[in-house]
């Protein structure tokens, strides 16, 4: 057995703001339903233990850090897990011009619903931001983006073969890689002067693994993670050589919605919810390893820990079978979210956001942080040829 499967999710940081509902729900912390025999434990002089979840609505008097301790216990065998972390709550931001966001992913992003909310949100709370890309919101027409329904992390690093199969992702070439005599390669810079003015956005998010994980199977973890990692460190590494002060924010896969019932009706018998949840949580964790310290200019958004796993994700009413009256309300979507799911996505981007721009100057905003001259004399990252 994979040893992320009994592997605690861990997040040394977790950014908040001002009135903005932040939520941390236990389940997203190991792929098991963590009930009241977990016994779970809080330590933190803010907030509310809910029943499956901390709960908080910051307040402007509470922004600062404060220390987090979750405490579990197996109810199987006793064992003990303890996530530790740092609330770091921040207050609106205000910038005389609005931060340019590219956010990159799969069919979470391609509907445009987490853009826009965020968007939307930080009028009011956080730094104003715009959303930027070549497609838009298949949902929200008015945000721009780089998302692409059912593509993986390898999909933006190859050219669409010219004979593709039946399953084979939507019929276009990955945006940032460029032709040259050498062959293939990422350059953001390319992009950059197509598609922005050469200019670079000052935050990229990268919003995949859904799709890296549905199929896999719990016999080929050991053996395709680690390559999927690898494709996102190349991903990574070609936003952060071609960009000098752009802040990238790596989100890993969500966990799914509560119930087999979601699974059953988007997959039928192809992909059970507790498989998945086992693969998700092994990348979550893989992700985590290698991304934790990477870069300065990188770092991990935990939007993992914010999404509701029952309300977050569509429901229907259905009868309980065939022959009943009795009408009951079950998961209908297992990893696209509810309008309310989207929201908390927003929510946690917008709080990473926040929190990077004290370390980043906005502009119009004078910052004599000894952290971002470090940060701005950071040399880039080695550029590393794609593999074929």
């Amino acid at each position: 057995m994979n040893p992320a499967f009994n592997s605690l999710a861990n997040c040394e940081r977790i950014d908040l703001l001002v009135g903005v509902e932040a939520n941390l729900y236990f389940d997203a912390l190991l792929p098991r339903s963590i009930t009241e025999e977990w016994e779970p434990s809080i330590t933190c002089e803010l907030g509310e233990h809910r029943a499956d979840r901390w709960r908080l609505l910051p307040e402007e008097s509470q922004i600062g850090r404060h220390p987090f301790l979750l405490s579990l216990k197996d109810p199987r065998d006793g064992h003990r897990y303890t996530f530790t972390s740092e609330l770091h709550i921040h207050g609106p931001t205000k910038n005389l011009h609005p931060q340019q966001w590219l956010p990159v992913g799969d069919s979470i992003t391609a509907t445009g619903l987490y853009a826009e909310a965020l968007c939307k949100r930080s009028k009011h709370c956080g730094p104003l931001v715009q959303s930027v890309g070549t497609r838009t919101g298949s949902e929200a027409p008015a945000i721009r983006h780089e998302g692409y329904p059912g593509w993986k992390y390898l999909d933006f690093l190859r050219k669409r073969p010219a004979t593709p199969g039946p399953n084979f992702r939507e019929e276009i070439d990955p945006p940032f890689l460029s032709s040259s005599s050498f062959g293939e390669c990422l350059d953001f810079a390319a992009y950059r002067h197509t598609h922005l003015a050469g200019e670079e956005p000052d935050f990229i998010t990268v919003f995949l693994g859904a799709n890296d994980v549905a199929r896999l199977d719990d016999s080929q973890l050991d053996e395709e993670i680690p390559k999927i990692v690898e494709q996102a460190v190349t991903l990574a590494n070609a936003f952060l050589q071609d960009t000098s002060q752009s802040r990238i924010g790596l989100i890993p896969p969500l966990p799914p919605a509560v119930s087999q019932d979601a699974f059953g009706i988007n997959y039928g018998c192809l992909i059970p919810r507790w498989r998945y949840r086992k693969c998700q949580h092994a990348l979550l964790r893989a992700l985590q390893g290698q991304f934790e310290k990477f870069h300065p200019r990188l770092s991990l958004i935990p939007a993992f820990l914010h999404i509701d796993p029952v309300t977050g994700y569509p429901m229907r009413n259905e009868p309980a079978n065939g022959h009943s009256y009795v009408i009951r309300s079950v998961a209908s979507n297992a990893v696209h979210p509810s309008p309310s799911g989207y929201n908390q996505i927003a929510d946690a981007i917008l709080a990473w956001i926040a929190g990077q721009t004290h370390l980043q100057p906005l502009p119009g905003v004078r910052s004599n942080s000894a952290a971002e001259k470090t940060l701005s004399t950071l040399p880039p990252p080695m550029r590393k040829p794609l593999e074929t």
